[in-house]
């Protein structure tokens, strides 16, 4: 169960993250990770939401060709062969 990191830089923001909370390394390294996991799980819901938007927009839009895609695909590359 150990972690070896090999990076002197990493290292050194390590033990400059541990001594400003007053906690050893591994703990320095453990609140990181679980901030860093939160903080990219509100990212990814603030992206969906932002999706689930702009296909709520779309969905709204008026139908201006009632044909299926098939059909206005085929009519645009019509020839093109």
């Amino acid at each position: 169960m150990g972690l070896n990191i090999k990076n002197e830089r990493v290292v050194a923001l390590v033990r400059r993250l541990a001594k400003r909370r007053g906690t050893d390394m591994t703990e320095a390294i453990r609140q990181a990770v679980e901030h860093e996991l939160a903080t990219d799980a509100q990212s990814i819901a603030a992206q969906l939401r932002a999706i689930a938007e702009i296909q709520a927009r779309v969905a709204g839009l008026p139908i201006l060709d009632g044909r299926p895609v098939s059909e206005i695909v085929d009519e645009m590359y019509e020839g093109m062969e």
